[in-house]
This record gives structure tokens, sequence and C-alpha cells, in this order.
């Protein structure tokens, strides 16, 4: 897969080449793999990495969203 599923995912985001490229480099980097090697299990274990590192810190202790939802 590699290079290959890597293009694949850059090109379904939408998102700028050049911004997505870098971000996707990084996370897999932290996953220990790149892109020429990235597997599809890789992209799930970097994606929900990346998921933990974004959301993560904004989750209180009981799982609860800690963001103040009433109107």
């Amino acid at each position: 897969m590699g290079n290959e599923l890597f293009k694949e995912v850059t090109d379904l985001t939408g998102l700028p080449k050049s911004l997505i490229s870098e971000e996707l480099v990084s996370i897999l980097g932290r996953v220990g793999t790149t892109p020429h090697a990235v597997t599809l299990e890789d992209l799930r274990k970097a994606m929900a990495t990346y998921l933990t590192e974004v959301i993560g810190p904004n989750l209180t202790d009981d799982g609860s969203d800690a963001v103040d939802q009433t109107v």
C-alpha cells in the first residue's frame, strides 16, 4: 500500500495538499512509520493518536465533553 494509501488519504481530505501532507507525515512519524511504508493499520493508529492529542485534552475525567453546551 504505502505511498498509494498516503496519496489516497491526502486526496480524499479535500484540504490543500501541502497542508495535509505535512500534518500527516508528522502524525505518521509519531507512530513510527512513513508515507512510503504506511499500512491501513498504521493509519488507524496514527488517527487514533491524533484524535487523542486533539480531543483528549477537552474531555473531563468522567469522559464527558468539557465544553459548556448550555444555551
